[in-house]
Order: C-alpha cells, then sequence, then structure tokens
C-alpha cells in the first residue's frame, strides 16, 4: 500500500532548489509490487516490464535492497531522488497512450540508474549532466530488446516508433553482428553506438535538460556510467566526450542548444 511521509524534502537533480511535499505523494515501495499490494497502473506497468527482463530485474533488485520507493509528481520533468526517504519521484506527464509508456519507463530506468549512482559516495548527485539522460535511454533499451528477444517485443516496438528508433536499430545492429563475433563485447559496443547516434538527432540533443558534463577525469567519467556488470560502455567515447567539440555544448548557442564549436552550431542550424 502506498505510504505517506510527514515532511518535505529537496531532490537531487532538480533544475531548480524545489521542495516536493511528500505528504501529498502516493509512495509505492518496490516491495509493495513484489508482495502483491495495490499499485498505481501505470507503475505496476513499467515494474512489470523491468521485472521481466534480467537487467531491468537486477536494477530494481539494488533499488528493493534500500527499501527505495516510487511516486509519480506533475511538477517536474525529470526523475528525481528523494535520499532521506529514499523515493523516486518520476514526471507523471511522462504518461500517454502514444507511445505504449515508454517515456514513463526511460524515466524509470534513468531514476533506477541515479539510485545505483547514488550509493557511490564519490558521485556528487547535484551535478548533472547530459550523459544521465541518455544513459537512462540506452539502459531503457537493452531492457527493451531483452524482451523482444524473450518474446515480449512491445516496448521494443515502440522504441523503434519513437524519436530513438535509429537508435535501437543501431544498437541491434551492433548487438547480433558482435554476438556471432565477439560475444562478450556484443553489450558494450551496441550501447556505444546508441550513444554515438544519439547526437545525430538535432531533436533529440534540443530536448536534452542539461548541456553540460561531468568535471571528471576520462576514468571517473567511464566508471560513473559503467553498466551493472561493470563494463565500461563509455570507455570508446571518454575521450571523445571530453575533447571532441561535438559533445561539448557550453560556448557557441545554435537554436535552444549551446555549442563550443561555431562550425558545429553552424551544421546544426540548418
Amino acid at each position: 500500500m502506498p505510504q505517506s511521509k510527514n515532511h518535505s524534502q529537496k531532490h537531487a537533480h532538480a533544475d531548480e532548489k524545489r521542495v516536493i511535499d511528500c505528504t501529498k505523494a502516493d509512495i509505492f515501495r518496490l516491495v509493495d509490487f513484489f508482495d502483491g499490494a495495490d499499485i498505481n497502473p501505470s507503475l505496476l506497468y513499467v515494474f512489470s516490464l523491468s521485472n521481466a527482463s534480467p537487467l531491468g530485474r537486477a536494477l530494481m533488485n539494488r533499488a528493493l535492497r534500500r527499501n527505495w520507493g516510487v511516486a509519480l509528481d506533475d511538477t517536474i520533468d525529470l526523475p528525481e531522488l528523494d535520499m532521506e526517504d529514499r523515493v523516486l519521484f518520476l514526471p507523471a506527464d511522462s504518461i500517454g497512450p502514444q507511445d505504449d509508456g515508454l517515456d514513463l519507463f526511460i524515466h524509470f530506468m534513468t531514476g533506477l540508474r541515479f539510485i545505483e549512482r547514488a550509493q557511490k559516495s564519490r558521485y556528487n548527485l547535484q551535478e548533472e549532466s547530459y550523459l544521465d539522460e541518455i544513459d537512462g535511454v540506452i539502459h531503457a533499451m537493452m531492457v527493451a530488446y531483452e524482451l523482444q528477444r524473450f518474446g515480449q517485443p512491445g516496448l521494443w516496438r515502440a522504441f523503434i516508433a519513437s524519436r530513438y528508433g535509429d537508435m535501437a536499430v543501431d544498437f541491434a545492429g551492433v548487438y547480433d553482428a558482435y554476438e556471432v563475433l565477439a560475444p562478450e563485447k556484443a553489450t558494450v559496443q551496441a550501447c556505444a553506438s546508441a550513444f554515438r547516434r544519439f547526437f545525430a538527432s538535432k531533436d533529440r540533443i534540443e530536448k536534452l535538460s542539461c548541456l553540460l558534463l561531468p568535471q571528471q577525469s576520462e576514468h571517473e567519467l567511464e566508471q560513473r556510467f559503467a553498466l551493472i556488470d561493470n563494463e565500461h560502455y563509455l570507455a570508446p567515447l571518454s575521450y571523445a566526450l571530453l575533447h571532441n567539440p561535438a559533445y561539448q555544448v557550453s560556448q557557441y548557442r545554435s537554436g535552444a542548444i549551446q555549442f563550443s564549436d561555431e562550425t558545429l552550431a553552424r551544421l546544426f542550424s540548418n
């Protein structure tokens, strides 16, 4: 059953210093799902999808062991964490029939990854990064691909039909090729390929909520976004992320997005 909290708390990953009132939120602990309790239908949907995938279940279990809860909030655009009460807040306006729950599922995966990093005290959760958003998309994509291979293609079809469709096609093509030639590299290479592909769309870039990268070294960046089995899918990209103008969005403005390279800004403005 939902649990009510009796105080308010600031959250990590907020654009502004907002306070969400926990007393007005229906909070569902992950243990409620496994205990068969009544749960908000939208959250039940994403919990069930996640639990049907080995990767999704592993991410949920890590949060479950620390008794994290989940709630919907209509005042936020990105997932936020209440570290004191261990509540992951998801944007309520990400629920819609037009995307088969894809946006809410991506937010859930992004939030579970926030929780993972929250357990590692060396990471400053207040240091926002556009990598957090892309990482959430890629993890949702991995879960969807697992489900598709297990005979549950609904979420994968939603990805293919979405603004991330080209990323999903790249992910599947690279994964399948490496699975034959070098299966131990399949996941890392597929994730890296999908990550690169993200930047092929001006629309995706303009929808990023944050334009910054963490102030970290290549190794720290790889560690921060390591996969659940500790593989570093950003390893082939970490140098470029820190030094290639294509990934630096801080000095020159093109529309709603800033680029550090003037030529790149003109390219994306066309």
